[in-house]
């Protein structure tokens, strides 16, 4: 009975993929998961940089494909999503750095959503990063398998609870809101 009833669910979203396919050209796939809550407390301890800073340019999408393939302009929509996904890059120019060492002026965020001609990737969990907009970012490096495409990247800590992004002097996150300034000065007081 029970894999009646998985065959049956498999079909019908095999279904809906045909007819997205057909009617969009695009297929839109997502990846939720299991996202951890952060206090901001949280999201100060865990993060080895922490920066405001302006998105300069976002990078055409990728993903991690089988041997080193990580264009995704030929990749089948299955391969993609056997993948995991397709991520894409940020350049943040930093204008202020709150905690860790970074020599660099321009740091790369990555952020596991993306879009090509024939698919496009979402995760509730997961921002996309606007161009010329502000933000105070709490990272850490890549540890993951994307780390592999390109070194030195970084990502939120905590998915979306890392990035706020500030909008007249103040510091938005998906679920929660600060005074810009007050915000700075809790980050500094705590290290």
């Amino acid at each position: 009975m029970k894999n009646k009833i998985l065959t049956l669910f498999m079909g019908v979203v095999l279904l809906a993929v045909i007819v997205a396919v057909v009617k969009n050209r695009q297929a839109t796939f997502g990846s939720e998961g299991l996202i951890i809550g952060y206090s901001i407390d949280n999201l100060i301890n865990s993060s080895e940089l922490i920066v405001i800073g302006e998105v300069k340019a976002i990078l055409p999408s990728r993903w991690n494909g089988p041997n080193g393939r990580n264009d995704p302009e030929n990749a089948s929509r299955d391969e993609i999503a056997r993948a995991g996904g397709l991520f894409t890059d940020s350049q943040i120019l930093i204008t202020q750095i709150l905690k860790g060492d970074n020599k660099e002026p321009i740091i790369r965020v990555r952020s596991f959503v993306g879009e090509t001609k024939q698919v496009k990737w979402v995760n509730d969990s997961e921002l996309s990063l606007g161009l010329r907009k502000h933000y105070l970012l709490f990272l850490v490096k890549d540890a993951g398998s994307t780390a592999l495409v390109d070194r030195g990247d970084y990502l939120s800590v905590g998915a979306f609870q890392g990035v706020y992004e500030i909008i007249d002097g103040k510091a938005i996150s998906k679920n929660d809101e600060w005074l810009l300034e007050e915000l700075i000065a809790y980050i500094q007081k705590t290290l």
